[in-house]
């Protein structure tokens, strides 16, 4: 078959050619000429001056921060600088601006501007009509005022516990919930979880603040904790008593054979015999005479006197017997698991004396009372169980003065410390202390001293038995 001839090709549609010229930011055409028109004049309407259609408002803020309400806007994307996606658009490139980069800190195109102003607690806001309505829409979210049911702390008040004790507790909770044996941080709590609580001894309650999870477990622990505790009336019986039993004779022998001379001078004779005292002499007759006399120590001590012209003898008995008792019944009425005290305070004054000299040698003399004390102390804490069962925890401590003749006084010392478990409503005796001291003693002329029956007449008797018993 003959071939057929070749289609001829169409003639294509005039077109024109474009190029951008980035050094002068021009663009170079090449077309027909009425092509040329309509291209320069689409030109000419789009390489127009752009406008800036952002205008200021100013927002009052009624209840929250302002800084507040920017971190908001900031979060969300509203403005710069947040977590969200920002919501600015780039501006198209103008023709006849060289593409340049910005400025640093120069703010893109339509970007909404926001500026506090912190002596209104306002906002000042440079925005789009558009970004206008978001931004006050926002702002109404979160410029609301407080419900109460969303404040972050609760007050507590207390009718039974101590408010510094009951937070040390709770305290104590909250940091084992964070921290491990070893007192090392196992997580880092966020702050919607710290909880921060503060006694108020004033209102006598505890403000606690934390969230409302954890302000429901805390107010179901502190109606728990915050119970009243029963009381214990505890009554103390301190019973001493003591005995003394004293015992001395003494029997002094004076002979001279053939016989005593009158005279000479003898004070205790004459005491006896009711003379002047030092001066007396030896009678010249046979004297018997008896009397009682005061010693120094205060005790009554017999005596008596014989004498004739060969012997004279003075003979000296005294027995004491002393019994007494002391008594002390304090009462404490305590809460369950805190501790009670009684304490009864004796004081006495000693007189000291102090002599200093001057420079002529003259002395000066003060005298001035140091007081001394002697107490009973009594600590008890009492721990109710089930049962009504008591555990008591009990420390005593007793002082007594001793009589001295000079100088500051002694004092005896007594102590109980004891735990103990007793029925509810019971007696008991905690302790005693039993103390017995007992001395024989005397002097005797060697040999004769000895003899039986007649020995006494050459020797001297001291006898003591002191006993005393302390109970509670």
């Amino acid at each position: 078959a003959p071939a057929k001839p070749a289609p001829k090709p169409q003639p294509t549609k005039p077109t024109v050619y474009l190029d951008a010229d980035e050094r002068t930011n021009r663009i170079l055409m090449i077309g027909f000429e009425n092509e040329l028109a309509v291209v320069d004049e689409l030109i000419d309407t789009l390489d127009v001056e752009q406008q800036d259609l952002r205008a200021l408002r100013l927002y009052d803020i009624q209840h929250v921060d302002a800084q507040e309400v920017k971190n908001k806007l900031q979060e969300l994307g509203i403005i710069g600088g947040g977590r969200g996606v920002p919501s600015a658009r780039a501006a198209p490139a103008k023709a006849a601006r060289p593409t340049a980069p910005a400025a640093v800190g120069e703010g893109l195109i339509e970007e909404p501007q926001v500026v506090i102003i912190e002596s209104t607690n306002s906002l000042l806001v440079n925005a789009t009509a558009e970004q206008h309505i978001q931004i006050a829409t926002i702002i109404g979210y979160v410029d609301s005022e407080t419900l109460a049911k969303a404040i972050p702390y609760e007050i507590y008040p207390l009718e039974n516990q101590s408010p510094e004790d009951l937070a040390g507790v709770l305290q104590q909770l909250i940091q084992e919930t964070v921290k491990d044996k070893e007192g090392k941080i196992q997580r880092v709590i966020q702050k919607e979880e710290d909880i921060v609580i503060v006694p108020d001894e004033n209102t006598f309650s505890i403000i606690v603040y934390a969230s409302k999870k954890n302000q429901e477990w805390i107010r179901k622990l502190i109606k728990d904790l915050d119970k009243r505790r029963p009381q214990v009336l505890i009554d103390v019986t301190l019973v001493e008593v003591s005995r003394t039993d004293l015992f001395d004779l003494d029997l002094q022998l004076a002979t001279k054979f053939p016989k005593l001379v009158a005279g000479g001078e003898m004070a205790v004779v004459g005491a006896i015999l009711g003379g002047a005292g030092t001066g007396s002499t030896f009678p010249q007759r046979t004297v018997t005479e008896a009397s009682s006399i005061i010693n120094e120590a205060g005790k009554l001590v017999g005596q008596g006197f014989y004498s004739d012209r060969h012997i004279q003898a003075l003979l000296t008995a005294m027995q004491s017997k002393e019994y007494g008792r002391i008594l002390a019944q304090p009462k404490v009425l305590v809460n369950d698991n805190e501790e009670g005290l009684i304490k009864t305070t004796e004081k006495t004054h000693v007189e000291e004396s102090t002599t200093s000299y001057t420079s002529e040698g003259v002395p000066l003399t003060t005298t001035k009372y140091v007081p001394y004390e002697a107490k009973i102390e009594l600590t008890i804490t009492p721990h109710i169980s089930e049962g009504d069962l008591l555990r008591l925890e009990v420390v005593m401590t007793r002082e007594d003065f001793i009589e001295t003749a000079e100088g500051p006084p002694d004092y005896a010392t007594s102590n109980i410390n004891t735990i103990v478990t007793v029925p509810d409503g019971s007696t008991i005796i905690l302790g005693g202390l039993t103390k017995l001291k007992q001395t024989k003693g005397g002097s005797k002329v060697p040999l004769l001293g000895d003899i039986p029956l007649v020995g006494g007449l050459f020797r001297s008797t001291s006898n003591t038995d002191r006993e005393s018993k302390l109970y509670v």
